[in-house]
């Protein structure tokens, strides 16, 4: 379970996270990525209250290449954008009202071969272990922006509720004496 706060701001944009994983017990890895930089606390791996910092543009961490182009990422729409090509099929199945917002539900195949040759060579790698396809079902508001979207690949489904869309989000990088 993962809950935070992003800002879609292209070269700017910032994100902090807070993630729960059966793995971790009661303790939470803690993410924030601002100033193009990813700041992690890993329970069991960072000291209490400490983070660990990781340049995604750092050739030499073996950590970085996890986070290369994580800004682009951070958009889903963005991120839409990048997969138009590997389409399938996109159908209208329903109307509803979500976070008291009327949205359309849409159901959304992708062929993921098409869709990784344009995500770089970490997703590249993990494509031999994806199906041929993967079916998102998204709920889209009047403005066209996401309100949910939900998948399964590989044996893992995920739900992402997308709220306060316009809201500011403010991001701090730690403390120096933090990292």
């Amino acid at each position: 379970s993962v809950q935070g706060d992003v800002s879609y701001a292209g070269a700017r944009s910032s994100m902090k996270a807070t993630m729960s994983m059966p793995q971790l017990g009661a303790r939470k890895m803690v993410m924030r990525y601002v100033g193009n930089i990813m700041y992690m606390q890993i329970p069991g791996v960072t000291p209490p209250g400490k983070f660990i910092a990781i340049d995604p543009t750092d050739k030499q961490s073996p950590l970085a290449k996890n986070f290369s182009g994580l800004s682009e990422q951070m958009d889903p729409m963005a991120s839409l954008k990048t997969m138009q090509a590997a389409v399938i099929s996109a159908d209208r199945v329903g109307k509803g009202t979500m976070q008291g917002v009327k949205v359309d539900h849409y159901k959304v195949v992708v062929d993921t071969a098409k869709a990784v040759a344009k995500l770089g060579a970490v997703a590249q790698q993990a494509q031999a272990k994806m199906p041929k396809t993967i079916t998102y079902d998204m709920w889209l508001d009047a403005e066209h922006l996401i309100r949910r979207m939900a998948f399964e690949v590989v044996g893992t489904s995920a739900e992402i509720d997308m709220s306060r869309w316009g809201k500011p989000v403010t991001v701090k990088r730690p403390a120096a004496s933090d990292i």
